[in-house]
């Protein structure tokens, strides 16, 4: 019984192996074809069936502890961590294109500066914010695979999720532009319009990033809904990408880019303390700027803890 036992667990992970280099050369051939669509799609079955085999190797981990179930064990173990690098070689190439394509997506909705609603017709905004929620799927899609490939342990967020680079960069760009150079907007006087300019940035665009942008973070649920075929199988990706999400983005889009902007203005006062600290009133007035700041970020914003001064 042994022998067959053993047997058996040798044609799975065969065929496990088969199946996994079947749908990794469907990423690559899809990925040839230019088209995120298909690409989406077979990476999505790719995943699936890492998660499946991830999820018997978590139960074959927990079934017991004598010679065969750690047998067991050992090798669905072995069996996840080979699919997951097949998973994590097939996804890699893409990374690059698809924030690229994100990246210009949002650049055609005009952020960061918000368009008034009548200078564009509601179609072509829909339009536009349509393509950019396609874009984040993939991009949120391919981390999700990267995270899952290598474990996707709880609390492992690893700096915040690719996708909110796109909305992230323009804001400290144009932060840099105005605070960090010779321009006139950037006088040791003026302190707060610092913190005025990365304000008014959080209140303009927290419409967009909580209406619009953080609905959009759930996209990649669509495509592996579609690739499991069983309930069971939809549940226990859906769960996992939530932890995904949870452990990435556990303030919301909104929370995330304006802790963004936060950073920048501490690195901005980090920067001019030491000078400050030696003009006493220079210093108090950079202080209490500061403190009238986070005071409307805790109360009048009514953002979370990350966003701060």
């Amino acid at each position: 019984l042994g022998t067959l036992r053993k047997l058996r667990a040798a044609e799975v992970v065969l065929s496990t192996l088969v199946r996994a280099d079947e749908l990794a050369a469907q990423v690559t051939r899809a990925t040839a074809s230019g088209a995120a669509h298909e690409w989406t799609a077979a990476v999505a079955r790719l995943l699936l069936l890492h998660t499946v085999v991830a999820a018997h190797s978590a139960r074959d981990g927990e079934a017991g502890e004598g010679g065969d179930a750690a047998e067991e064990q050992r090798l669905g173990g072995s069996l996840a961590v080979l699919v997951g690098e097949m998973l994590r070689r097939a996804v890699e190439p893409l990374r690059a294109a698809a924030e690229e394509r994100l990246g210009e997506a949002v650049k055609a909705t005009g952020w960061p500066a918000a368009p008034a609603a009548s200078e564009e017709a509601p179609s072509l905004r829909e339009q536009r914010l349509g393509e950019v929620g396609r874009a984040i799927g993939a991009v949120l899609l391919l981390q999700f695979c990267e995270w899952a490939s290598s474990g996707g342990g709880e609390g492992e967020g690893g700096g915040g999720l690719w996708a909110l680079e796109a909305f992230v960069q323009p804001l400290l760009k144009r932060f840099r532009y105005h605070f960090e150079g010779r321009r006139e907007t950037n006088r040791r006087d003026k302190p707060e319009w610092v913190f005025a300019h990365c304000v008014a940035q959080m209140r303009s665009h927290a419409p967009l990033l909580s209406g619009e942008v953080q609905p959009m973070l759930r996209a990649p649920l669509a495509p592996l809904r579609a690739a499991a075929s069983q309930p069971s199988s939809q549940g226990a990706v859906r769960e996992r990408y939530l932890r995904f999400l949870s452990a990435h983005c556990p303030d919301g889009v909104e929370g995330h880019v304006t802790a963004a902007l936060c950073g920048a203005m501490r690195a901005k006062l980090r920067r001019e303390m030491p000078s400050r600290l030696a003009e006493p009133p220079s210093f108090c007035h950079a202080f209490s700027e500061a403190i009238a700041c986070e005071r409307e970020l805790r109360h009048s914003l009514r953002l979370p803890p990350s966003a701060s001064v």
